[in-house]
């Protein structure tokens, strides 16, 4: 992040040059580009890992290398694309060889599955706020942060190309992430459920798309902003949507006669 020279005034304008209204300080970072101008290469010393805690300091140095093979993945993908990506280019910039990634992940696909799959798994354990749409809310922050880190906005559209093109990936990468992005979903629900907010017959299949697609649209897609703001109103708005298509039972409960 570019600092501030003592008594300069303030430029009112974030890391991406945006007005930071109602941004988390934690995602207005996770905007900063690299000085070497290689994605991330410095993120591990400058502390901002990829969402989810997989890049997170590990004290086991298995998971520490771990976390630095999977950090230099996506550095690699970000910077070559899926089709030119090489494991030996992955493991020199995690400063491992070879044959140490081999044993973790057979093969390029695999690994790129399982790490993306962790990744998305990591996000679907969103905090039990006490709400429906508190609930929602923290779950919208964790994908909004996700969608604009700088290694995934560069990834992504590479992805969605090679998906096409790789009818393989597609299938082992694509069902994954939508049973992990439904787990999401269904935890949301039941919880909705065990505290009277919503009935039974939810379709999980259109919280899933609705909670995703929403903000994916307006982030990816349509190269949107998504304030806090923002976040409080679609929360609400997914909130309202799911009791709407799901209202909980007012009906007293009869007392069973002994």
């Amino acid at each position: 992040m570019e600092r501030r020279r003592p008594g300069a005034e303030p430029t009112g304008e974030g890391p991406t040059g945006e007005e930071p209204t109602g941004e988390d300080p934690a995602d207005a970072k996770s905007t900063d580009k690299d000085p070497a101008g290689e994605g991330l290469a410095g993120a591990r010393s400058e502390g901002r890992p990829l969402p989810g805690g997989l890049l997170s300091p590990q004290p086991d140095p298995a998971a520490a290398l771990s976390a630095a093979l999977t950090h230099a993945l996506f550095e690699e993908w970000a910077r070559t694309g899926y089709a030119a990506l090489s494991l030996e280019a992955v493991a020199r910039r995690a400063g491992t060889t070879r044959a140490t990634l081999m044993r973790r992940w057979p093969s390029k696909a695999a690994m790129v599955v399982e790490r993306v799959e962790s990744l998305g798994i990591d996000l679907v354990m969103a905090p039990d706020t006490g709400s429906l749409q508190g609930d929602l809310r923290a779950v919208l922050q964790a994908l909004r942060r996700l969608l604009r880190h700088p290694l995934v906005r560069r990834i992504l559209p590479d992805l969605h190309a090679e998906l096409q093109r790789s009818p393989a990936l597609s299938s082992a990468l694509s069902e994954r992430l939508r049973i992990v992005a439904r787990m999401r979903s269904a935890t949301l629900a039941h919880r909705a459920a065990a505290r009277g907010e919503l009935g039974a017959g939810i379709d999980i299949d259109l919280v899933t798309d609705s909670l995703c697609g929403t903000l994916y649209w307006r982030l990816v897609a349509g190269g949107g902003r998504a304030d806090h703001a923002y976040l409080d109103r679609l929360a609400a708005f997914l909130a309202a949507a799911m009791q709407a298509s799901a209202p909980p039972d007012r009906r007293p409960r009869r007392r069973r006669i002994r």
